[in-house]
Order: structure tokens, then C-alpha cells, then sequence
């Protein structure tokens, strides 16, 4: 069980620890030394102290028990260091380095027949902050950490994992654990997605996935844990692969035909990694689509028939277009939404307010949230997204959007592809009779 073995880590070895502080040996030290509330050992034979901590020639040479071993050596002396950490007792070791080639087939041979878990190699790093632990190289000046959350978050890229902790640690959603998968020669996409099922600490799974060794085991485990929690899946590939190609974790991606199968099991697929936080808010803060019927409220027009052009080349049906003009202040924006809720012909509410107005008041995001929440206790469950210019005024005024509940968009593309995501979702927890427990586990009423 890697998930509990992280969790109950309270010694941890860097082996590779440096003391030059653009090396990624000394960032992951120090990352550990920012919030880790157990014990650390920097490794390094050729240093006798690190940040003020005494440093040990090897993993043997430390006289205490040792948890999690961070390795983060040239790749040609890992499979060394790995025996020594099973030598050692070691519970799981989380692999930076890459390996490749004759390094690989030596590491896989010192691991057989070992009870020592691993986590690469190639692992960007593992982050779980309600624990303090961190073993990313990344320092917080360059990379976005979240809070801790409910969010879980497994990826065979390490880029676009790290990307994915940017996206929401900018809109202040928290993660329970961040995962960077790295080569898989041991714990992989599908046992981490089966532990994450019963983890109480998580609440919304997102997996980028390149591709999987075993595409029935993933499926039969995604289909049996999309019943229960919502999982974000971004599918990395060509979309018109037809066979299967190598993809650069190692492993083989199917392209469509592994899209097809994330929407069969009833994952939440998106098109790219950008939607993530968009659809996290969502799910998270907002009521899941009932139907594809829109009711829009703008205030500015061009960017409201941009999205309507696009909203009906996408087959939806415009039930309401209401463009209250630029001068609108407010009041007027507020009557319009509130008239969208009682109406029985639309599903989901966007509205595009024009803010550089001076008309429109600061508290206006605060009103539009107050607004909501009063209709959907009204029984009025509807989901609301505010949809913008991602630059200037109309950006800084829309950050503290998602604190309130809010979804933001700033692209009429993203908002439909999200929003056809859910609806997607939506179906397949009617089809298997699971609407009721999904609306009565969250806080509206529908």
C-alpha cells in the first residue's frame, strides 16, 4: 500500500543531497526542511554537513531507521543506492534520476524479490502537504504548491504534473496528494488510482495518463472508482493515433482509443491540461449540469456572441441570450441571473459581465454568489460560471472569484468543453443510479 507507506513516513534519506543550491540534491533538501516534521539525512560521501545537518557516505552508514529514501544521483550509480535502501529496510524509495538501457535492467534485477516499494524512475516527486512532505527539486519561488485539499493528483509527466499544482495553487484549491509516476517499474496508474478510491483525505482524482501496460485492469478499476469520486483525465498523445506508439514515459498509448475507453468508465476526459482547474471548480463548488440548454447574461457583447457562435457550432441549445449592455450596473445583471433560475429551459447559467464598467460595483462577484447559493436553496440547482478577458482589470477583478464558489472561465471554448465534460458525467451517474448520492453527499439541495 504506497499511499499508507508515504503517509506514515517519518524518516527520510536524500541520497544526493548537495550543497550547491542550484542543484536539485539541495532543493529537495531544503524543501524538506521547510515543513517536514520527521527526521532527515542528506547523503552525500563526499560532504560532512548540508544546511547544518550532518551528512552520512551512504544509505548504510546512517545508525537509525530509515523510512523513504529520496534518490536523486547520476543514473549510472542507481541501481547501487537502491540495493542499498533494500539492504537498509528501506519502505519505499521515490526515484528522480533517470535511468535508461543496461542502468534499468540492473536496477529491475536488485529490486527482484524485494518488498521495498519504488516510484520510478523519472519521478518528478511526491507532495503531500498535510503530511509537510515534499521531494520535488522545485523551489516555491518557481513552482506553485497548493494547500492541503481534496484534490489527488497522479501524473506520468512530470511537467504537466507540475503544471497541474500551478493551475491550482493559483486558484487556491488544495491537493491531498500530488504523485509524479515517473517509468512505473513499480507502483503505477492503476494501483494508485485503486488506493485513492478509499482514501478519505480525497475527494476529486486527476490523472494525466500517456498510456497504460494493462488497458482492461485500468478501465475495470476507473469504471468502479468513477461511481464513487469524480476523476479529471487528460489523455497525452495524438488524438488520431490509430495503433499504439511509444510514448516518452516508455509505455504504450492508445490515443482515441484510450480517450474512448476514460468515457466509457465515466472519467471526466478533457482536452488539455488547461481545463483542469476550470473543471475542479466546478465539480467542487457548483452543482453538475442537468441538461446543455444555456442561459447567457452578458454585458459584453462581442465576447457573448463569440461564445453563442460557438455554443450552437457545438449543437447546444441557446435558450436565453440576454445582453444587458455595457453601462449595466449590478442590479441589472442580478435581475437577469435571478430570472435564468426560475426559468424551467435552461441548465446552466454563464454570465459575462462588462467590468471595466464604473457601473459595476466591487462587491459584484460577492452579490452573484450570494444570489446562488439563496436560488439553489430555493431548489433552483443550476450551475454558475462567470466568463471573462483573461487580461487587465476584467482578470485582476475576476481572482477572487473562485473563493466564492465560483467558477471562472476566459475562454468560450474552454467553458463549453468543460461544461459537455460534466454533462457527460452527469449521464453516466443517472444511467448507473448514482445521481441521488452524489447531489445528498454535497451541500445543495436538488
Amino acid at each position: 500500500m504506497p499511499l499508507e507507506i508515504i503517509r506514515r513516513a517519518r524518516s527520510v534519506a536524500v541520497v544526493g543531497a548537495s550543497r550547491d543550491p542550484s542543484k536539485p540534491g539541495h532543493i529537495i533538501l531544503r524543501n524538506f526542511l521547510r515543513s517536514f516534521r520527521g527526521r532527515v539525512y542528506p547523503v552525500n560521501p563526499s560532504a560532512r554537513e548540508i544546511l547544518g545537518m550532518r551528512c552520512y557516505k551512504s544509505l548504510l552508514d546512517i545508525p537509525y531507521p530509515v523510512d523513504m529514501a529520496i534518490v536523486i544521483v547520476p543514473g549510472k550509480a542507481v541501481p547501487k543506492v537502491v540495493g542499498e535502501a533494500v539492504s537498509k529496510g528501506v519502505k519505499i524509495s521515490i526515484v528522480i534520476s533517470q535511468t535508461t538501457g543496461e542502468e534499468l535492467d540492473q536496477l529491475l534485477q536488485v529490486l527482484g524479490g524485494s518488498d521495498m516499494r519504488i516510484v520510478g524512475p523519472g519521478s518528478i516527486g511526491i507532495y503531500m502537504p498535510s503530511r509537510g512532505l515534499n521531494t520535488l527539486f522545485l523551489d516555491p519561488i518557481r513552482q506553485g504548491y497548493p494547500r492541503r485539499g481534496s484534490i489527488a493528483v497522479a501524473s506520468q509527466s512530470g511537467a504537466v504534473g507540475t503544471q497541474i499544482l500551478d493551475i491550482l495553487a493559483e486558484l487556491g484549491l488544495g491537493v491531498s496528494i500530488f504523485i509524479g509516476l515517473g517509468l512505473e517499474i513499480d507502483v503505477g496508474i492503476v494501483e494508485v488510482l485503486a488506493e485513492l478510491y478509499g482514501d478519505p483525505e480525497t475527494e476529486l482524482i486527476t490523472l494525466y495518463v500517456e498510456g497504460v501496460l494493462d488497458g482492461r485492469e485500468f478501465y475495470k478499476v476507473l469504471r468502479s472508482v468513477t461511481g464513487e469520486k469524480p476523476v479529471l483525465v487528460v489523455v497525452g498523445g495524438d488524438k488520431e493515433i490509430g495503433g499504439v506508439v511509444k510514448s516518452h514515459t516508455g509505455q504504450l498509448a492508445g490515443g482515441e482509443v484510450l480517450r474512448a475507453a476514460v468515457k466509457q468508465a465515466g472519467g471526466i476526459l478533457l482536452d488539455d491540461v488547461d481545463l483542469v482547474g476550470e473543471a475542479a471548480l466546478h465539480i467542487l463548488k457548483q452543482p453538475l449540469p442537468s441538461g446543455l440548454r444555456l442561459g447567457i447574461v452578458t454585458g459584453a457583447g462581442g465576447f457573448g456572441i463569440s461564445l453563442l457562435n460557438r455554443a450552437r457550432a457545438m449543437d447546444m441549445e441557446i435558450s436565453a441570450y440576454i445582453d444587458v449592455g455595457g453601462t449595466a450596473g449590478d442590479e441589472e445583471y442580478l435581475n437577469r441571473i435571478e430570472e435564468l433560475y426560475r426559468r424551467d429551459d435552461v441548465d446552466s447559467i454563464v454570465v459575462i459581465p462588462y467590468y471595466p464598467s464604473p457601473s459595476l460595483s466591487s462587491e459584484f462577484g460577492t452579490r452573484v454568489s450570494r444570489l446562488m447559493r439563496e436560488k439553489w436553496g430555493q431548489g433552483h440547482v443550476k450551475p454558475l460560471t462567470i466568463l471573462t478577458y483573461p487580461y487587465g482589470y476584467s482578470f485582476r477583478a475576476s481572482l477572487k472569484l473562485p473563493s466564492l464558489g465560483i467558477p471562472v472561465s476566459y475562454s468560450p471554448n474552454a467553458y463549453l468543453q468543460v461544461l459537455r465534460s460534466l454533462y457527460r458525467y452527469r449521464r453516466f451517474l443517472e444511467r448507473n443510479g448514482l445521481v441521488k448520492r452524489w447531489v445528498e453527499k454535497r451541500s445543495y439541495l436538488e
